[in-house]
Formats: C-alpha cells, sequence, structure tokens
C-alpha cells in the first residue's frame, strides 16, 4: 500500500489565491495515523474535507485525542466543548475481522488467538487457534440542525455514511438521543434534506458529502 505523502514544512498554505495571508497546520499526527491504514484515494478526499473545513472561516480551529479530531470555534489552543460551537469531527473506528481460512496467515496483519480451555474453562485436549485482523477506519460526524419541537431547532452531531468519500448514503443518529429521530437508525439523505428544507427554506438535492459538509459550515456559522 502506497505511503501517505504529505508536505515536509510544518505548515503550508492552502488555496493562497484565496487566502492570501492564511496557513493551515500539518495534519496532526492523529490523524496521519488512522490516514495510513486507509486508501490512498480516501487520504486525499479526507485531506480536502479537512482543509475545507479549516479555510472556511479563521475561528475554525483543530483539537485532536488519539480517536478524535474535532473542529469548532477556537478557544485558547483548544476548542470550546459545546455543540453549538463544533461543527465536524473524525473518529478513529476499530473493528476486528476473523478469519476462518488459515491461507491468509501470509498477510503481516493477521493476529493468532490461542485458546487452551473451552468456554466452561475446562482444559482442552490440544490447543485451538483463531485468526483475525484488527480493522481501522475513519468516520464522519457533522453537526446539522434537526427540528426539536415546533418552533425550535437543535443541533445534532450525526454519522456520516458514505462508500467513497464523495457521495452520502445515509447518516445515522447516536443512540444517545432520544426520539422522535429514530436514535441509532439509519436515514435516507433524502429524507433529511426535505428536513433541512422545512428548517431553513433551502432546497437541496445534491447527495455529494461536500455539499453536505457545507451545510454544517453554514449552520455552524450562522450559530456563532
Amino acid at each position: 500500500m502506497d505511503k501517505l505523502q504529505i508536505p515536509v514544512a510544518e505548515e503550508y498554505v492552502i488555496n493562497p489565491e484565496k487566502i492570501p495571508d492564511i496557513t493551515l497546520p500539518r495534519p496532526p499526527k492523529a490523524l496521519l495515523d488512522i490516514l495510513e491504514k486507509d486508501g490512498v484515494e480516501s487520504q486525499k478526499e479526507i485531506l480536502k474535507i479537512r482543509e475545507k473545513i479549516l479555510k472556511f472561516d479563521e475561528r475554525i480551529g483543530e483539537t485532536t485525542t488519539a480517536v478524535t479530531i474535532a473542529y469548532g470555534k477556537k478557544r485558547g489552543k483548544s476548542i470550546s466543548k459545546s455543540p453549538q460551537t463544533r461543527c465536524a469531527e473524525f473518529h478513529r473506528e476499530e473493528t476486528t475481522n476473523w478469519i476462518s481460512s488459515e491461507n491468509k496467515l501470509d498477510k503481516s496483519n493477521v493476529k493468532v488467538l490461542v485458546r487452551t480451555t473451552d468456554f466452561y474453562g475446562k482444559p482442552l485436549s490440544q490447543p485451538e487457534y483463531d485468526y483475525y485482523q484488527t480493522i481501522t477506519n475513519i468516520e464522519l460526524f457533522l453537526y446539522l440542525p434537526f427540528p426539536k419541537d415546533n418552533t425550535n431547532q437543535r443541533i445534532i452531531k450525526v454519522l456520516i455514511k458514505t462508500d467513497n468519500w464523495l457521495n452520502v448514503s445515509k447518516i445515522v443518529i447516536p443512540s444517545r438521543y432520544k426520539q422522535p429521530w429514530r436514535a441509532g437508525g439509519y436515514w435516507n439523505l433524502e429524507k433529511y434534506l426535505k428536513i433541512y428544507e422545512k428548517l431553513t427554506g433551502k432546497i437541496v438535492t445534491c447527495n455529494s458529502l461536500d455539499t453536505l459538509v457545507d451545510i454544517a459550515l453554514e449552520e455552524w456559522r450562522k450559530r456563532q
């Protein structure tokens, strides 16, 4: 797999013809570590999304943990924790892929789990082996408006489902949010865009990820 290619300098300029006096920081190590495990094409698209977010408004900052890269209104060297001041987040997700066939053992990232006892703790006559891989993915969350009641709206952090980082197939509302928004359920993008039209009067028919990021950023600006 090709390595992620990034500028050597600590800072680089994004679209200098449009933002002549603004430089953006080198992508944080937490983000680069995740992208190293992803495909080259998705690396490029994800970094474009990061660029779009950071160059949208000089008040937007970036903060990281080992598993999260968050974007929102700057507060000193970090950003505010309030959902009202955030616009987007990248999350690191790890899943286990169990392998049933030994013919994949030539892959360097295959791990082995050795079992010497059964489910009840009794010793096995001989060890048993299970093979697995840890798959690392990166997920995008956007802070989007949803109706709260007949007269108000609230900002909800939703998971954006995409297969190619170009188009959006569905959005997922995290389980911590209560009804009526089908917490934990998948939403067809067209359904959400109809809700967005009722909230804002704006008609959006495109299913591109770039457009949904634009919506999140414009709505963020209105809240600041």
